[in-house]
């Protein structure tokens, strides 16, 4: 089961990347991660290490999802 927060947080990342125009695999390739991550972020199923620290992860997706759309 997964907490509020990280539905909060999976929600969040989603509504970023779709608002930028920018599909699960042109995230992973700014992130240099393959498309499975992003899917298996957005779906929730973190792995550990981004459930225990996912803030380096949603910042360098909110700095590059805020660069493609011109924010």
């Amino acid at each position: 089961m997964q907490s509020s927060r990280h539905q909060a947080l999976k929600d969040f990342l989603v509504e970023k990347r779709k608002k930028a125009g920018m599909t699960q695999a042109e995230v992973a390739k700014k992130l240099r991660r393959y498309q499975s991550f992003v899917a298996t972020v957005e779906g929730g199923h973190w792995p550990s290490l981004v459930a225990q620290s996912p803030l380096p992860l949603v910042r360098s997706l909110l700095l590059d999802l805020g660069r493609s759309s011109g924010s």
